[in-house]
């Protein structure tokens, strides 16, 4: 380890509001290891999942539901009723919760229950938050959140939030505080991060970095409210930019030797550099991060086996823009085993998911074959596309056996013809027997599917949903989102070649009907001979209602059987997390209302239904068949298959 560079350190935060929350991000842990070699102090804090920590906690539900925990109130409208019956449950399993989710303890509770009401309860604590504010305009971001309000007494999120960060910066004041950012929707609460350690730090040099600021910080640098609390915006990897500034801030070197930065106080010239070759760096430290108490019900760590793309050449693709820019890096097989045999030492982790853009299968084939040759044995995720070798059953065996659970593979659509005009490099004959494969041997295929592919037709988007559908016991949709046209990719830069119009440049559209926060978010654009957005939107809608693929967790019961019972159903039992709420509903009249909290689901109850606790009971034969369809949305159990005499 080299000497260390003085004083100065650095502080590395991973903002809300994402997702990203099943196992740690990988761009704190990779920027941890790369300093520390390097000798600069960091501290790394992943403030996403710690504030997934504090809401779903006692504290917080209790400062939630606030007068409505003395005693029951009248009935509320349906909405705020539904919330408050959830607030409540959450509130009374509340320790189970954490236990089976953040201690990976043994519970009450099961553990895909768990996970699924854990993600609620963070969703709900959050929703009314000044954080969840979205927008596709940057300047509209950056006003709401670049201003000096306070958060409101009843915004639980914003107020937890400050807390943890006055607890970042309680140790010491840092030199350095680096801010990823990796999804749109962290941009806003990182500027808003941003403008308080301003206030606190107003010395410390503040520096975006990670995929969303690569794809735009020239938006970024245009927007003036953003110059007044940033100092820098970070174009490439972040690992030298972040030492180079820790040794600028310690005399050690000038402003002007940072790389892959763009300044916006303009003390130094921006610089586009290359990143460090991928050979030279260290396996991720993970140590420093709540590595274990990630919302998942084992622990899974990640690991990348390359940079960039090596296709590199999907119009839609931002990442592939960077390849084409910067290059691809690919890790030897040697160094993949090292670093997967280091996480299974040091952190006792027998899961890794490969994040990378995309995963080179055949060097991560010899790779695991060299670690079970070392006798180390782990389970393992990748993403790839319909590669050609999948059609070898043997393969995918192979694979299997080596440990491989899981792949995300990009599908977009089934149709030759847009795969051939996204320039995909891959043959859509390959999609059946490939699934049928993966099927075969067990492991778990989780799809991206596209919609508003350029001019498709109708009959394509039918196709697609068709395959889709007779395929459905045998896959996972993992993302459905509209084609964007984000910066850097050859859609953007050659709309031309793809029939595309951009009228408007400073124009955005994101993915919000189907994505968390707005998904990816891209200039806005037509393409010649298609309907508008919006039509196509609400086509693509078509396959997120009508194709159910049983191998997702969020696939309501209702969807995937058992069938209800072939006989009237008189009285059912019903599961804990399904409540009967009184509410009022259109017409301003209190009614009971069957709420499943586990699967978000509400039903009116009528008359005929009587409801005694957890006891539903059928007042004659009518509502014993109301009983039943109930019955198979998974509300509870049947007590007694026939009416009592």
């Amino acid at each position: 380890m080299r000497a260390s560079v003085g004083p100065p350190d650095v502080l590395l935060l991973f903002p809300p509001a994402t997702e990203a929350r099943l196992f740690p991000y990988l761009s704190l842990p990779a920027l941890t290891a790369y300093l520390r070699r390097e000798g600069v102090a960091v501290r790394p804090r992943d403030l996403n999942i710690e504030l997934c920590h504090a809401l779903l906690a006692p504290a917080a539900l209790r400062a939630y539901l606030g007068p409505e925990l003395a005693a029951e109130a009248d009935p509320q409208p349906l909405a705020r009723a539904y919330r408050s019956a959830m607030a409540r449950y959450l509130l009374a399993i509340c320790d189970s919760l954490r236990a089976r989710v953040f201690d990976k303890a043994a519970a009450a509770i099961d553990s895909r229950s768990a996970l699924r009401l854990a993600g609620q309860a963070i969703d709900l604590l959050f929703e009314r938050s000044a954080l969840k504010f979205s927008s596709t305009s940057l300047s509209r971001l950056a006003a709401r959140f670049t201003a000096g309000d306070e958060p409101d007494a009843d915004d639980l999120a914003a107020r937890a939030l400050a807390a943890l960060l006055d607890d970042a910066l309680a140790p010491s004041t840092p030199a350095i505080v680096g801010i990823s950012v990796a999804f749109y929707s962290q941009i806003g609460p990182a500027l808003w991060l941003a403008r308080r350690i301003r206030a606190r730090c107003p010395d410390a040099v503040i520096v975006l970095g990670g995929p969303q600021i690569m794809l735009r910080h020239d938006a970024l640098a245009r927007v003036p409210a953003i110059a007044g609390i940033v100092d820098a915006l970070a174009t490439g990897a972040g690992e030298a930019t972040l030492a180079a500034l820790a040794r600028a801030a310690a005399g050690a070197a000038a402003w002007s030797d940072v790389p892959s930065v763009v300044w916006l106080d303009r003390r130094a010239p921006s610089r586009d550099d290359p990143p460090p070759p991928i050979a030279a760096l260290p396996p991720p430290d993970f140590s420093d991060l709540p590595w274990q108490r990630y919302v998942m019900d084992a622990v899974q760590l990640p690991l990348v086996t390359g940079i960039g793309c090596f296709w590199g050449r999907c119009a839609f693709c931002s990442y592939g823009a960077r390849s084409r820019r910067v290059g691809y890096q690919q890790k030897s097989p040697r160094q993949i085993a090292d670093e997967c045999e280091h996480l299974v030492r040091t952190y006792g982790v027998r899961r890794i998911n490969f994040v990378d853009e995309m995963t080179n299968l055949p060097v991560v084939r010899r790779a695991m074959r060299l670690l079970r040759r070392r006798g180390v044995a782990i389970e393992f995720s990748v993403r790839c596309r319909f590669e050609r070798l999948l059609r070898d059953l043997e393969v995918c065996r192979e694979l299997r056996a080596l440990g491989c659970v899981q792949m995300a593979v990009g599908y977009e659509t089934n149709s030759q013809r847009l795969l051939d005009r996204l320039d995909k490099g891959v043959d859509a004959a390959d999609y059946q027997p490939i699934v049928d494969n993966l099927h075969a041997v067990g492991i778990e295929l989780r799809l991206s599917v596209m919609g508003g592919i350029l001019d498709e037709t109708a009959e394509e988007v039918a196709a697609s949903e068709a395959f889709l559908a007779a395929n459905a016991d045998k896959i996972a949709i993992d993302v459905m989102q509209m084609l964007t046209c984000e910066p850097g990719t050859p859609l953007a830069e050659r709309p031309e070649e793809f029939g595309v119009v951009i009228p408007d440049r400073e124009r955005w559209q994101g993915n919000e009907l189907l994505s968390y926060g707005l998904g990816r978010v891209g200039l806005r654009f037509e393409a010649r001979g298609a309907p508008p957005f919006e039509a196509m939107q609400r086509r693509f809608l078509a396959i997120h209602h009508n194709v159910h693929p049983h191998k997702n967790d969020d696939v309501p019961p209702e969807r995937r059987g058992p069938p209800a019972p072939a006989e009237p159903v008189y009285a059912v039992q019903l599961h804990p997390w399904v409540r009967v709420v009184h509410a009022t509903w259109r017409d301003g009249a209190a009614a009971p209302f069957l709420a499943n909290l586990l699967w978000q689901t509400i039903y009116r109850l009528p008359p005929a239904i009587q409801h005694d606790g957890e006891l539903l009971r059928a007042d004659g034969d009518e509502a014993a068949r109301v009983l039943t369809r109930l019955l198979a949305t998974g509300a509870g159990t049947p007590v007694r298959a026939r009416r009592s005499a």
